[in-house]
């Protein structure tokens, strides 16, 4: 390996750190469009988060079952866990878009 072997790898990691910086920045400027406004907008992102993490949940409970690695009893019991959770963080999500839409929330800007 040659001088100029090492000259042009040192090249394209500096390039490489060059473009992850930018990507980095570019990431963090994206970030930055989808916070939520308002406390109440937080909390709805949050509650919707959730919402689709105990589908993923569920989802991943269906598959075991169907594989046979989980019990029948331990498969409901957790699905009817999940579910009662995931019916009150719907109901939330609702009552409080329904309260933004007649206004009745605060714009509290953070």
């Amino acid at each position: 390996m040659g001088s100029g072997d090492v000259s042009w790898a040192a090249h394209n990691a500096d390039d490489n750190n060059r473009s992850s910086k930018q990507s980095s920045n570019n990431n963090k400027n994206e970030d930055l469009i989808s916070l939520p406004i308002d406390t109440h907008s937080s909390q709805m992102l949050q509650l919707a988060a959730e919402n689709a993490a105990i589908d993923d949940c569920i989802y991943v409970l269906d598959q075991s079952m169907g594989r046979g690695n989980m019990p029948l009893e331990v498969f409901l019991k957790e699905v009817r866990r999940l579910s009662k959770r995931q019916f009150m963080v719907k109901a939330h999500l609702m009552k409080i878009s329904e309260a933004k839409i007649r206004g009745g929330l605060d714009k509290e800007v953070r």
